[in-house]
């Protein structure tokens, strides 16, 4: 089961964005299993070694590339497929002193908080799978 991992640079979420991502939790654990962290100061402990290469860092950035769920479903099966056991999402992570990002996705190209953007990704996620599962979604 693929593992994904959110981390986020900001010491603590806001109660709202922590129940959404209970709820987005919960409605994925059939698919994937979801964590996160806050206060994310060093990668230890958090990305192990990828030396396999089974670990996809991916940078939340405005100018990274974005999908339409549809594309977005199809990435998720590309990573899967090509032996990718664990997604970590940076949100708000500076790009100096950790393993060096994989690749960007930008969500808008608006600055989003990161409570937002950590929240937003996850419900991609989860549109992502529900169109992998064949199951609607809402547009």
């Amino acid at each position: 089961m693929l593992k994904v991992t959110l981390l986020f640079a900001a010491k603590k979420l806001s109660a709202p964005t922590l129940a959404g991502l209970q709820e987005y939790k919960k409605r994925l654990s059939q698919s994937c299993q979801l964590d996160w962290k806050t206060s994310v100061e060093t990668p230890e402990g958090v990305v192990q070694n990828n030396s396999s290469g089974q670990i996809h860092m991916i940078q939340l950035d405005q100018n990274g590339q974005s999908y339409f769920s549809p594309e977005l479903a199809r990435q998720f099966q590309t990573w899967m497929t090509s032996g990718i056991s664990q997604l970590v999402f940076y949100i708000g992570v500076p790009s100096h002193g950790y393993p060096p990002a994989c690749s960007t996705l930008s969500l808008s190209p608006a600055t989003l908080s990161s409570n937002t953007a950590g929240l937003l990704v996850t419900e991609q996620i989860y549109r992502a799978f529900r169109i992998l599962e064949g199951k609607s979604y809402h547009k």
